[in-house]
């Protein structure tokens, strides 16, 4: 018994070091990534930045993340539809605190002529839950446009309306 304890207690202190490690990573990552973002002009430098805070956060270092919120926020207008396309993933990883803009500028992707775009744009809307409620017909919108209630799209859009708009138990 005495064993299996020492044991039990080696693995816990190897995998809480483990973690340590991984969460001092992530917060180096997420700081170089702000870094990136306040210095950078390049659209594939700010779209891998964006994409790795997305990843910090969803590996849950919100906290080595909020400060760069903003610059994700921004990212979901820019230019560039590869920085578009990952701000869109990220604010959906991230899940900023002021919900009601986000949901908006994702509603306003979901017409963006990059597949990409409107595709992470779908998925954000959908981590969102009940919160994107106002997305709700621009999201029936972009599955009409996209005409083909079999495509990946509209499932993506079906999946993304059932966790928004959850049907209540009779």
């Amino acid at each position: 018994m005495s064993r299996f304890v020492l044991c039990a207690a080696v693995v816990g202190l190897t995998l809480t070091s483990a973690v340590r490690a991984d969460n001092k990573e992530n917060i180096e990552a997420a700081k170089a990534a702000i870094a990136t973002l306040e210095k950078t002009k390049d659209a594939k430098e700010r779209a891998a930045a964006i994409a790795k805070l997305g990843k910090v956060a969803a590996a849950g270092q919100f906290d080595a993340v909020k400060p760069g919120i903003p610059k994700v926020v921004e990212g979901l207008g820019d230019k560039d539809a590869g920085v578009r396309a990952a701000a869109a993933m990220a604010v959906g990883q991230i899940g900023p605190d002021d919900a009601e803009a986000v949901v908006k500028k994702l509603a306003d992707l979901l017409k963006d002529k990059d597949e990409k775009v409107k595709e992470n744009a779908v998925k954000a809307l959908g981590s969102f839950g009940e919160k994107a409620q106002p997305a709700m017909k621009a999201l029936r919108e972009a599955k009409k446009e996209d005409g083909d209630p079999k495509s990946k799209f509209s499932k993506d859009v079906d999946a993304a309306m059932k966790t928004i708009q959850p049907k209540k138990p009779k």
